[in-house]
């Protein structure tokens, strides 16, 4: 009941009952009345008994009924309010790694390379990905560095792009693996033998990492210095736990997994959740979605945290990537992707 009837109930009560001469009688009848009002129910004959001692030590009867009354209404906020509050609550404070801010890379370099995959046939799909995907891919090229260096190593990537034929131009001690989902030898996207026509690489693994158990080849534990990890984690209906616990098994005790995936908590996501609304589309059949783009789940920054310390690993470094914003500027935590390096614990 709003407060304001509650208060001219309780008021009438009162100047009705208070026209006799006993006082103390009549805040009791009064509280009792009040009490019916806020509650809507009866006071038990122990509440009754409670009332009266009260008043009999010269309680008044505001004093009686202040356990019962009702919490005023909450404050309103507006959805900047909301937005501020989310962003706060939503961050997760990760060390941040140097080539965020100081790349390593010659950008001049890696973006003629970029411009050379497009001259060549491309991938169902793939023109447009990588219009997208490009700065996200200078970041994880520079992340790649930051890990291996130039020294001699060996690296696993999941999930194909056209951009995985840059990895040996980058790097030119690297020994590149590739892993996907299986699909039939007619499959219109990324096949073991398309990736090996169009890249440099020395192994490949077709295994469906929602079902790592019955994969008939999988790769050899401990051998990677590095396995990238990248938009792939959100695509999966997995126990991520479980995916995050093999990924670290193929890593030697010194390499790292390099994960991204999209904040959960990012300002595109906000405005829907502020309207009542939810952000994530429901998964279609696979008729529309043939390529497995669809998110099943996505994560934050502090769900991240929860399944690397729960699948063994240790967080060496994270960020909040705006590779995806067109506005550059905002609050880290409300930024598009999220970016980590893990090691296994040794």
């Amino acid at each position: 009941m709003p407060l304001s009837r509650l208060k001219k109930k309780i008021k009438k009560i009162r100047d009705r009952l208070f026209r006799t001469p006993d006082r103390r009688a009549n805040s009791l009848q009064i509280a009792i009345a009040a009490y019916q009002v806020i509650t809507d129910q009866s006071p038990s004959a122990h509440l009754l008994a409670s009332f009266q001692r009260a008043f009999a030590q010269g309680a008044t009867v505001s004093q009686v009924l202040q356990p019962f009354k009702p919490e005023p209404p909450s404050t309103i906020i507006d959805d900047q309010e909301i937005w501020r509050i989310l962003a706060d609550r939503a961050y997760t404070a990760w060390p941040e790694p140097p080539f965020v801010q100081d790349p390593r890379l010659d950008l001049t370099h890696f973006q003629q390379f970029w411009q050379s995959l497009f001259k060549g046939e491309l991938i169902i799909g793939q023109e447009d990905y990588l219009k997208v995907h490009q700065g996200r891919f200078w970041e994880l090229f520079n992340a790649v560095e930051f890990v291996i260096g130039d020294r001699p190593a060996r690296l696993l990537e999941f999930g194909n792009s056209e951009a995985s034929a840059l990895y040996p131009r980058l790097f030119e001690k690297l020994t590149l693996d590739l892993s996907d989902r299986p699909v039939a030898d007619d499959y219109i996207g990324f096949t073991e033998a398309k990736c090996r026509q169009k890249f440099q690489i020395d192994q490949y693994f077709a295994i469906d990492l929602e079902h790592i158990d019955q994969a008939d080849k999988l790769p050899e534990q401990g051998l990677y210095d590095c396995i990238i990890f990248t938009e792939v984690l959100e695509h999966l209906c997995a126990d991520p736990q479980v995916v995050l616990q093999f990924l670290l098994t193929r890593l030697k005790p010194s390499g790292q997994l390099i994960l991204s995936t999209p904040n959960y908590f990012r300002s595109e996501n906000l405005l829907p959740i502020t309207q009542g609304r939810n952000p994530q589309p429901y998964h279609p059949g696979f008729a529309e979605n043939w390529d497995g783009h669809y998110h099943y789940r996505e994560y934050s920054a502090y769900e991240l945290d929860q399944l690397i310390l729960a699948a063994g690993g240790t967080l060496n470094w994270g960020y909040y990537s705006s590779c995806w914003d067109h506005d550059h500027q905002r609050s880290r935590s409300l930024r598009g992707n999220l970016v980590v390096g893990i090691s296994p614990k040794t």
